[in-house]
């Protein structure tokens, strides 16, 4: 009986260590802050940095689909949907250090 009970809290911590659909998203609407300084950092460094973090089979059908034309609206009704407000990456005219980003086309 212990071990079953062991053998159940390791595989839960296993899975909340894949991550969850929601904190994909976060990642996805921060990652120029998250991937290091905003207003030093490349989109292929943000790229790259998403590619590397975001871990949920859906989270990563949707980074996949922001390469697409439209989609950025897609993905920031999903955030909105998920909860998280603001997102720097996807939200229009976001003023982020000074700097005003245009929406993502």
């Amino acid at each position: 009986m212990r071990t079953r009970s062991l053998a159940l809290l390791a595989l839960a911590a296993s899975l909340s260590a894949c991550g969850s659909y929601k904190s994909d998203l976060e990642k996805i609407c921060n990652a120029p802050a998250l991937a290091g300084n905003p207003s030093a950092t490349s989109v292929a460094d943000v790229g790259a940095w998403l590619d590397a973090n975001v871990r949920t089979k859906k989270g990563r059908a949707l980074l996949g689909s922001l390469r697409g034309a439209g989609s950025a609206d897609v993905a920031l009704l999903e955030a909105r949907a998920n909860g998280i407000a603001p997102c720097p990456l996807l939200d229009p005219h976001v003023v982020n250090g000074g700097v005003q980003i245009p929406a993502v086309p």
